[in-house]
């Protein structure tokens, strides 16, 4: 952080450069230059003050969706699956792929979104889910581009099985 006594030795700096110099005009050149050297007076000045100037995309872009009053953010260019397992009309579960390839999950009695399967599961896309309601027999399918299309199936005894790969292709929705 700079010191009382350099806020004007930069004043006069900025000044030397320009920053202090040109008068705000209507005309569009003059009203360019006086914004590119005030963008260019606020990194000086983020710079001093020891600041860090970020500009750009994300990394990886994303969204945000709920369920069930849970929020979720997910991997753009995917589709959160609201799976109707006992065909009553309403979502039971969601199932989503987040910014970083894991599969995550909500359904109605959970206080969060959950991983679904292992830890170290990635998927590009979910592709569908199948059930079978009277049976309580879930399916959840994912696919990996180059990798091909996996499932992971729920029934009650067990709960979550392991993924395994279903397909060569890959269909995304």
């Amino acid at each position: 952080m700079p010191t009382p006594g350099t806020f004007w030795a930069n004043v006069r700096f900025m000044y030397t450069l320009g920053l202090g110099s040109v008068p705000l005009c209507r005309s569009v050149e003059r009203r360019n230059e006086v914004m590119r050297r005030i963008k260019a007076a606020a990194v000086f000045v983020a710079v001093l003050a020891g600041g860090l100037v970020v500009t750009g995309a994300p990394a990886s872009a994303s969204y945000q969706e709920g369920c069930f009053g849970q929020a979720g953010i997910f991997k753009d260019g995917t589709v959160v699956m609201h799976a109707d397992w006992n065909n009553d009309g309403y979502t039971d579960e969601c199932i989503g792929i987040a910014p970083d390839r894991t599969i995550w999950h909500a359904w109605r009695t959970s206080q969060r979104w959950e991983q679904l399967g292992r830890k170290d599961a990635r998927a590009d896309c979910t592709t569908g889910t199948t059930g079978v309601s009277y049976l309580d027999l879930r399916t959840v399918n994912v696919a990996v581009f180059g990798k091909g299309t996996w499932s992971i199936d729920f029934n009650p005894d067990d709960g979550w099985g392991a993924w395994h790969k279903t397909s060569d292709n890959v269909v995304c929705y």
